[in-house]
């Protein structure tokens, strides 16, 4: 089990799932928020939302350099525009 509890992620459930580095592989969190294995190999942070009636994918940047919690802060700004 990757999330938490409340089935959300956790730290160490990031680490096992970016240890693998499965280029293309996606680790949702919820709300559009997701950990994406890049084809550089590295985990980025996106959110999936609309805009307009449109998808966009914001990049909010690469774990570990932005925390999980970071990233769930970035998730409200977003969602709450």
């Amino acid at each position: 089990m990757v999330g938490g509890t409340s089935g959300r992620l956790t730290d160490k459930g990031i680490k096992s799932f970016i240890t693998r580095k499965v280029i293309g592989s996606k680790l949702s969190d919820g709300q559009g928020l997701y950990l994406l294995i890049t084809r550089a190999k590295t985990a980025s942070w996106r959110i999936k939302c609309r805009l307009e009636g449109k998808e966009k994918i914001y990049s909010i940047g690469t774990y570990p350099q932005n925390s999980l919690a970071q990233a769930r802060l970035e998730l409200n700004k977003v969602k709450v525009h």
